[in-house]
């Protein structure tokens, strides 16, 4: 049963995770301040804060299998 309901609750995990790493970067505006408030206890390797790596994530039509999204 624990298989089966982790399984069942976590099947969406990944998806979700996908569209909160870039969240706080996209949404950061003078009026809330979030750029002051919470951005330095996120750690750089946990997110993604390139202006136009963000803008493309949410605005979509962009191929992300390009050179300029991977590093290796």
């Amino acid at each position: 049963m624990l298989a089966v309901g982790s399984t069942f609750s976590g099947h969406d995990f990944l998806p979700r995770l996908m569209g909160l790493i870039p969240y706080a970067f996209r949404f950061a505006t003078p009026e809330n301040d979030w750029q002051a408030l919470p951005f330095h206890h996120l750690p750089e390797w946990l997110v993604v804060s390139e202006p136009k790596t963000v803008t493309d994530f949410y605005e979509g039509e962009v191929n992300f299998f390009t050179d300029g999204y991977f590093q290796q």
